[in-house]
């Protein structure tokens, strides 16, 4: 049985018991429902869209209300988008920066809004059409926010459900969205026992909702995934212990640091940007060690070569070149040494080698695929380069194919990996990933949460 859109062939779903229960619940009032990972919860936003669908139906300009789904990152708005699509037989489309939205006037947005009756968008551009008044939060049939645990402080989820508050405050005659919040993890941040009541309170406030979950326990479980846990321990890095070599880099880095910071003329935030960038470089030399530090080198002296011939302030732009000017000097320093390098695993810190340990012990699998989180754009560039450098160099690592995949940045100055891997490359290797094309797939927090890989 398809649904909607013979091309896709996919199958309707049927509800599970679990599914069923949470459903009739949201149906009848605002919901935060919390789920496990891999039980189904865009499936219960599923018939809940079709459930008030009849609102949706038929012009905006007429009266029609439409429905919105807001989440935190671009590969899950673009999955639920797809998802949803692919259970429902109206209009679905997705939305996020890298469409160029924050260039549509009302016009643009209102042929979008007529055409689409469910509309899946970061958070961030939703509350910008709500603050230039392309849409209202009344003209809204329901309101889905996916992770919704995000809903807290300045967050683009929490200033939405402001705009809502001020509507219902304002006017009780408003008539306001359901709201359904859907979460595996209600509360994302390390507190004290006594203070879990007031997060959860707060939550629910936040999003005028009650939390539900399931009373069949045992079902969901069924469901979920259940990782087993395996914590491996490894020494930081003491800079006093490092090779000469690593700490001569590392002074050199710090002297540039310092010259950006005292020099004239120079803007704050250009100072602040550029220091930025030096210091990821020392990260990099710290928390990963020499084969990356080089790299990472290397990659920003290209990189600010580039900036400086384009950069418009004069002073600036001479800082710039000087910068990479003095990179060129370190990179020759990092060659010549690297000529010694019998083998990287021997110029790495102490917890990528643990990391290399567990790359090389999934040889013998059958089947290896690993998702390796890090912290910053960089670290998943470079952590890359040095399992595809293996791959290429050892046997044993032959297996250990990866690439990269990070968060998009309206404010990528300095950024290598912004620069580097665009929106529709990083769509292009997620894809890729899941078709099995290769083993290894290092990523920033941007796939942590909702993205089926």
């Amino acid at each position: 049985v398809l649904d909607g859109d013979a091309e896709a062939e996919v199958p309707l779903l049927v509800p599970r018991v679990y599914q069923l229960e949470l459903y009739e619940h949201a149906k009848e009032t605002n919901s935060i429902l919390v789920l496990g990972t891999g039980s189904g919860k865009t499936f219960i936003a599923v018939l809940l869209i079709k459930h008030f669908a009849d609102q949706i139906q038929g012009s905006f300009k007429e009266g029609a209300k439409r429905t919105v789904m807001i989440a935190n990152t671009v590969p899950l708005v673009r999955q639920q988008a797809k998802a949803i699509g692919q259970q429902v037989s109206y209009n679905v489309q997705s939305y996020d920066g890298s469409m160029g939205v924050d260039y549509w006037d009302r016009e643009k947005w209102m042929t979008e809004v007529e055409k689409n009756e469910v509309l899946v968008m970061v958070a961030q551009v939703f509350l910008d059409m709500l603050n230039h008044n392309y849409i209202s939060i009344t003209q809204v049939n329901l309101l889905i926010i996916d992770e919704c645990h995000h809903t807290t402080g300045s967050h683009a989820m929490r200033e939405v459900m402001r705009n809502y508050a001020s509507v219902k405050q304002n006017d009780s005659t408003a008539k306001l969205p359901r709201i359904l919040g859907l979460t595996a993890s209600i509360i994302q941040k390390k507190c004290k026992q006594y203070e879990i009541s007031k997060l959860l309170n707060d939550l629910e406030i936040s999003l005028d909702s009650i939390l539900i979950t399931s009373k069949h326990y045992e079902e969901v479980l069924r469901h979920t995934t259940k990782p087993r846990v395996t914590i491996l321990h490894y020494n930081p890095t003491i800079v006093e212990n490092m090779s000469e070599h690593s700490q001569m880099l590392i002074s050199h880095l710090n002297g540039m640091t310092e010259d950006v910071s005292s020099a004239l003329d120079i803007a704050k935030d250009d100072k602040k940007k550029i220091c930025k960038v030096l210091r990821n470089m020392r990260l990099a030399i710290e928390d990963l060690g020499e084969w990356c530090g080089r790299r990472a080198i290397e990659y920003e002296m290209e990189h600010f070569e580039e900036l400086s011939c384009g950069e418009s302030d004069s002073r600036l732009a001479e800082l710039m070149s000087e910068i990479s000017a003095r990179l060129t000097m370190l990179s020759g320093l990092c060659s010549e040494k690297e000529e010694t390098f019998v083998d990287p695993r021997a110029h790495v810190s102490h917890h990528v080698s643990r990391l290399l340990h567990i790359v090389h012990r999934t040889r013998t699998a059958e089947s290896t695929h690993g998702l390796i989180f890090v912290k910053t754009r960089f670290s998943a560039f470079l952590l890359s380069a040095l399992l595809e450098k293996l791959r290429l160099s050892n046997e044993e690592y032959a297996h250990s194919s990866s690439k990269c995949i990070v968060g998009s940045n309206a404010n990528s100055f300095g950024d290598l990996v912004a620069t580097r891997l665009h929106l529709k490359e990083q769509t292009r290797t997620l894809e890729s990933f899941r078709r099995g094309d290769f083993h290894f797939l290092v990523s920033t927090r941007v796939l942590e949460e909702g993205v089926d890989v």
